[in-house]
């Protein structure tokens, strides 16, 4: 193997935050003065994908360059690694950007470099030999962005490549060990024999290089590209061949390439002329735009820099970096047009609303029938003082606050008590609960996602029914004092059948979930010693550690967002075993339910089959309610042991002996 040595060059990529900070900078700051900027730029990892053979897709990564708003901000991200500096020069009008000289100005530029590569202080700090030029023309009026990057490199020295060589996994643990604790940016050397691997600093290099030991020179490099080290090999190569000529012959270069998944790193052999330029050499590094010729790109912010638009761009900002850096099939897209609705706006209402927005979620309602209390808001974050003051209804405050906080969110809060078993009707109230229900079933029709973060046991039935029977996913969450519940209702989108087969592998496919009463052998309802009407006000309010609220509000969400990623959606499947590993979505595990307690710190993930004779998702009972609707919830709403008879819990009761059991209060 005999080719030139080709490298891979960076790419821009300017936030839109950037130009913002620029806009106000030269509106309010530097007007029409056309001095350079210093700016702080960081280097990136991308990722593009390629199709292989196999139907397989594998990821490339390629080197960028970051600039934001804080490449503008005096002190900016140079204190952070692998952080370069360099100028922007913005043109007042569109003729001087396109008359300016681009070779003479890079060249220009190059000839700092150049002084600064063949002094010693080359060896000492070689990140200087790093730099980028960036020349711009900015239409304020439209809000049109031009702007071309240059990374200045030296056309010094001329390489071949002679070989291409493999570390060994040893060697590559050796490395990475080192190069950790030396905290290397860019540039550093191996001192290696047959056993032993010794990673330096560059300036080590002229104290160790005559004592004959065997060399190879190191670039953390930011491109997979086969055998095309990144561009930031070139000013390397100049300053080898310029104070190391000895080295050139057969010079060992180290790509040290390691990926988020894997090390991919290579070791090269080239033949390096050591002839030295006439003068300052040409320089050369002026980037491509996103069609692929020389010239400027060009940035439209006409659209969002409206102030919610812009704020649109940056809610989304930490989302596309996921997407872009750790999880490329991400669908950021599924997410936003996934339209939520939370049953109780209260301290897990507001907790789960507000991950649901970090998420990009952006169609949320509210249903609830309080009001604002002034033990509220220090609990449930989407309150404040001014609203118990104003009596305001939760479900419209918390509709209102998410709007505030960021004006893109599609939010309405409707005011509705959701009727329960137990709670019998009076003729006087019948027709307004018809319609109560009737309101709730078109809320549950025009959504995606159900949330259940109600108070009482007896509130989740009507939802869990309707979620089951409209086929809509429902998530779960319930606390305790010290504990708390979260869970996904089985997806009912096929008939549970009524004799279930065995599971293979332990595994439950997300249909044959069980729903949150799967588990109980008795009907919800407000009778005796769990009546709400007879409990205490330590019993009528949630009484928890504010902490598990956020936990299980948290965790609901995450457990909805692992679903709507993984290939099989709301059918993930759920497995009795944590170990399972190859039933994972991009984002891991989707589990049924997570049970956890804050007082010995311990989390499980039970995963149970429906239940065949549930009181609430169960053949039989949502079969009920599609044929007789209202009339079967009243029978329901009036007596809750119609339940019990309809499903046969009743006789499983008797055959079981827990008649004695099912009549103790709670205390006892």
């Amino acid at each position: 193997m005999t080719r030139d040595l080709k490298f891979t060059p960076f790419k821009s990529a300017v936030s839109i935050t950037f130009w913002h900070k620029f806009a106000e900078l030269k509106l309010n700051t530097i007007k029409l003065n056309e001095e350079p900027i210093r700016i702080n730029c960081q280097i990136f990892r991308s990722q593009s994908h390629i199709s292989i053979e196999d139907g397989k897709t594998d990821y490339v990564f390629l080197p960028g360059i970051s600039i934001s708003e804080e490449s503008l901000i005096e002190g900016g991200s140079q204190n952070q690694l692998q952080c370069i500096t360099g100028t922007f020069l913005n043109k007042n009008t569109a003729d001087s950007f396109k008359s300016m000289d681009k070779a003479e100005h890079i060249n220009e530029f190059g000839k700092e470099i150049w002084e600064f590569i063949t002094s010693k202080n080359s060896i000492v700090e070689p990140e200087k030999m790093l730099k980028i030029t960036i020349i711009a023309y900015s239409d304020l009026k439209k809000y049109h962005f031009y702007h071309w990057m240059a990374f200045p490199v030296p056309m010094y020295p001329f390489a071949t490549l002679l070989n291409v060589q493999t570390l060994e996994h040893t060697q590559i643990e050796s490395i990475s060990s080192q190069l950790q604790l030396l905290k290397v940016d860019f540039y550093f050397f191996v001192e290696y024999s047959e056993k032993d691997f010794t990673v330096h600093k560059l300036f080590d290099l002229p104290s160790i290089i005559d004592s004959g030991k065997d060399i190879i020179v190191g670039v953390v490099d930011f491109s997979s590209v086969e055998n095309t080290p990144t561009w930031l090999t070139r000013p390397l190569l100049a300053l080898i061949a310029y104070h190391f000529p000895q080295l050139c012959s057969n010079l060992k270069l180290l790509c040290w390439r390691n990926f988020a998944n894997e090390n991919k790193s290579i070791v090269l052999t080239l033949d390096v002329s050591t002839e030295r330029p006439q003068g300052t050499p040409k320089f050369v590094g002026w980037e491509k735009n996103s069609r692929g010729k020389y010239g400027p790109n060009f940035t439209n912010l006409s659209t969002t820099m409206d102030p919610i638009r812009l704020a649109d761009s940056a809610v989304s900002l930490n989302l596309k970096l996921m997407k872009w850096r750790v999880i490329p099939s991400l669908n950021l897209e599924l997410l936003e047009r996934t339209k939520c609705l939370l049953l109780g706006a209260g301290t897990l209402g507001c907790s789960v609303a507000r991950a649901l927005q970090a998420w990009g979620f952006k169609n949320i309602v509210f249903v609830d029938s309080g009001k604002v209390s002034y033990s509220n808001p220090v609990r449930q974050s989407l309150f404040k003082f001014k609203d118990c003051e104003e009596q305001k209804f939760k479900a419209l405050a918390a509709a209102d606050a998410m709007k505030e906080i960021f004006p893109g969110t599609e939010s309405k809060g409707v005011v509705l008590e959701i009727p329960m078993p137990g709670h019998a009707l009076s003729p006087e109230t019948e027709n307004e609960v018809k319609e109560v229900v009737k309101t709730l079933e078109s809320l549950i029709d025009e959504t995606d996602v159900v949330f259940l973060l109600l108070d009482s046991r007896e509130a989740r039935w009507l939802p869990t029914l309707l979620g089951a029977a409209k086929k809509k996913m429902v998530m779960n969450a319930a606390l305790g004092f010290d504990s708390y519940l979260v869970m996904r209702h089985g997806w009912k989108k096929i008939a549970q059948p009524q004799i279930t087969p065995v599971l293979t592998k332990g595994i439950i496919p997300g249909h044959r979930l069980g729903c949150y009463f799967c588990n109980d052998v008795m009907a919800p309802g407000d009778v005796g010693a769990k009546s709400l009407r007879g409990r205490t006000l330590d019993q009528q309010c949630t009484v928890t550690r504010p902490g598990v609220s956020m936990m299980a509000a948290a965790l609901v969400v995450e457990i909805l967002v692992s679903a709507l990623q993984h290939s099989e959606s709301f059918d993930a499947p759920s497995s009795i075993s944590s170990d399972v590993s190859d039933i994972e979505g991009p984002l891991g595990l989707v589990p049924h339910s997570i049970r956890g307690d804050i007082y010995s710190h311990n989390i499980v993930l039970p995963a149970t089959e429906a239940f065949n004779k549930c009181s609430t998702c169960s053949d039989i009972v949502v079969e009920t309610y599609n044929r007789e609707g209202f009339e079967f919830l009243k029978r329901i709403f009036d007596n809750p042991v119609e339940l019990e008879k309809l499903t046969g819990l009743d006789k499983l009761q008797d055959v079981s002996g827990l008649i004695e059991v099912l009549e103790l209060s709670d205390e006892d």
